[in-house]
């Protein structure tokens, strides 16, 4: 269970997923952050929806991405 907001999923978090084991985070996309439970399917994440919420986002250089708009 990942308790801060996140723009991506660390490859380290996700790699030692057990196959079939629930990874649940909050990520941050597009400006919206809801948290997805994700199940690891072999080599792929799966989920079935996600709730929105609010977490205090990570912290430290890999944690932080800006938010930049294109017009």
């Amino acid at each position: 269970m990942v308790t801060a907001g996140a723009w991506e999923l660390a490859p380290a978090l996700v790699g030692a997923l057990a196959d079939g084991g629930i990874l649940v985070a909050p990520l941050r996309l597009n400006a919206i952050e809801a948290v997805f439970a994700l199940r690891r399917d072999g080599d792929r994440l799966r989920g079935a929806g996600a709730l929105p919420c609010g977490f205090m986002p990570l912290r430290g250089v890999e944690a932080a991405r800006p938010w930049r708009w294109r017009l």
